[in-house]
Formats: structure tokens, C-alpha cells, sequence
């Protein structure tokens, strides 16, 4: 498999931890006294690397083993970090809502982001579905879960200006208090018949 991104690795660790100080959190060793004090009330933090050693913000979970294994396989050049607290358990069913939620990939159908570049807003995927295999490539439904598996992955055919249709797999991984999402590119991203990403 080949990453998604030239610059980055698509990758999320999601932990549901029952409530809890945010000092006695897992994974929150790194984060300064102040900026755990403001997190305490729920809230986020993110943090921008341009060294794949070099990342803070990973909650020490055996699931995070895999993220630093792709860090140093991939080496990427940038490293964009999110840390999201949410003051409260969450009961199986919003569990599953959560796992579901990252499996509902026609909602990435006209993503945008705002390149500071352009001083605009652009389309990440104009259009973005499940498909049944990577050599047919026909659009299934989401595929939504009634039970979260321990290890499953997608298909996705996505719209990605400027580089065309890209075909990627979308892995889902779960230990029962934690989610691991991690997107890997098929289809190598060509702009103007210059391949920028294997």
C-alpha cells in the first residue's frame, strides 16, 4: 500500500476513556500543566511537526504502537496532531456512532479546506464512496456497522482535485476502548504527469 499523501499520514487514534483528570489520561504526559488545566473541561489541542520522531500528542495505547511503525516506515515531512477531550464516558451505543461515523464516507463527498495560498476554500473530495473491490470499483452503500468488528477495511473511490480519482483502502481497528483509522492510497496521485505521491 502506498500513503495517501506525500506530506502526511492519515491516521486516527481514538480512545474512549471513562472520565477521568486529564493529568491521569493516558497519553497526556506530554501536554504542559496549563494547556491540561484548560483541557480538563473537554476541549482540544493540536500541534504541527515537521519530524516524524519527533510527535507529542499520541496516547500511550498498545494501538499506537501501529501509528509509530507507519511513522518510521513513511517518514512523512509533516505531522498534524489533534488531541480531543471529552469530559465524559461514552455509552456503547455512542461508540458505536462514533466508529459508524468514520464509515460514513459519502459525507466526505465536497470537503473543503481553506488554502491560505489562494486565500480560498477548495474542494479536498468532490466526491468520495465505498466500492465493492479495487479492479470493479461499483459503489456500494456505506458500510455501517450494527457491531464493531476488531479489524475491517474499505475501499474508497474518491474525487481529489487536482489529481482525478483515487482509489484508497480505509482500515478500521478496534480493542474496545480505542479506534484506530488509517487511510493508504492504491492509485498513485499524478499532477500534470508528474507522479507526487507513490
Amino acid at each position: 500500500m502506498r500513503r495517501s499523501f506525500a506530506w502526511s499520514i492519515i491516521a486516527a487514534l481514538l480512545a474512549v476513556f471513562p472520565p477521568l483528570g486529564v493529568g491521569a489520561a493516558p497519553g497526556l504526559s506530554a501536554v504542559l500543566p496549563a494547556e491540561a488545566r484548560s483541557l480538563s473541561s473537554g476541549g482540544s489541542l493540536q500541534s504541527y511537526r515537521d519530524d516524524h520522531r519527533n510527535v507529542a500528542l499520541i496516547p500511550n495505547h498498545p494501538l499506537a504502537e501501529q501509528i509509530a511503525r507507519t511513522l518510521r516506515s513513511e517518514r512523512p515531512t509533516v505531522i498534524s496532531e489533534r488531541i480531543i477531550v471529552v469530559p465524559r464516558g461514552l455509552q456503547p451505543a455512542e461508540q458505536l456512532e462514533l466508529y459508524n461515523s468514520l464509515r460514513r464516507v459519502q459525507g466526505l463527498s465536497n470537503l473543503r479546506y481553506f488554502n491560505p495560498r489562494r486565500g480560498d476554500w477548495l474542494d479536498l473530495f468532490r466526491q468520495s464512496m465505498a466500492v465493492n473491490d479495487p479492479s470493479a470499483r461499483q459503489p456500494i452503500p456505506d458500510p455501517v456497522v450494527t457491531v464493531i468488528p476488531p479489524d475491517d477495511s474499505v475501499w474508497v473511490l474518491q474525487e481529489m482535485p487536482p489529481f482525478g480519482e483515487i482509489l484508497s483502502q480505509y482500515r478500521y481497528v478496534s480493542t474496545g476502548d480505542a479506534f484506530l483509522f488509517s487511510s493508504s492510497n492504491v492509485d498513485s496521485l499524478v499532477y500534470r504527469g508528474m507522479r507526487v505521491a507513490r
